[in-house]
């Protein structure tokens, strides 16, 4: 046996990272815990995820977390900079030419402030070129997720969107409640920012 591991039936574990037997022998975490250290926890350290019973890089695993490849990330209000960005434009052409659906989502927040779109619709095809998912042609349509529930109207927009380009991902021109990661990053004009991720598969 190892130095810092456990005899749990016929197996040597880590009671300090094994989800199986976390903390002592046949202490199983649930489906979306890990175990770190020693203790069933949903929380991962910062710039992991957590993916099934593991807290991963999502941005350099070569999982991607179920196969949807981080594409941008930004944790602050204005990402045109470049700090805080995930990938570089070449990049993202190379995801989201592989890639038939765009999905969004505030950090840890899938269930509830996200969208998925279509696949093959308007916004994968945008991105593979590079620029904003809601350049036209627009349709609310393409758009599925909570997010859509929760704030009915937050994709929507009355003016046309220009067409921006990397890093810009969003903007519900002439809608203050709308989705807006161009200069803001947050799903409502006035509210605060929220550490935004742009996703593919």
């Amino acid at each position: 046996m190892l130095d810092g591991q456990t005899s749990c039936g016929a197996n040597c574990v880590d009671t300090q990272v094994d989800p199986s037997n976390c903390g002592a022998c046949s202490t199983a975490c649930g489906a979306n815990q890990t175990c770190a250290p020693g203790t069933c926890t949903s929380t991962c350290p910062m710039g992991q995820q957590l993916c099934g019973q593991s807290c991963v890089t999502v941005a350099s695993d070569p999982t991607n977390c179920g196969m949807w490849p981080v594409v941008e990330l930004t944790g602050r209000v204005d990402v045109s900079g470049g700090a805080g960005e995930g990938d570089a434009p070449g990049g993202c052409n190379a995801f989201a030419a592989s890639a038939g659906r765009v999905h969004l989502r505030t950090a840890g927040q899938a269930n509830t402030r996200s969208f998925t779109t279509v696949a093959g619709s308007t916004p994968i095809v945008n991105l593979r070129l590079a620029q904003m998912l809601n350049v036209d042609p627009f349709s609310i349509n393409d758009y599925q997720g909570p997010i859509t529930g929760e704030m009915p109207s937050v994709l929507t927009k009355t003016c046309p969107v220009e067409a921006r380009y990397w890093p810009h991902v969003y903007q519900a021109c002439g809608n203050m409640s709308g989705l807006h990661w161009s200069v803001d990053s947050d799903w409502q004009l006035s509210g605060p920012s929220e550490n935004l991720e742009l996703w593919v598969r």
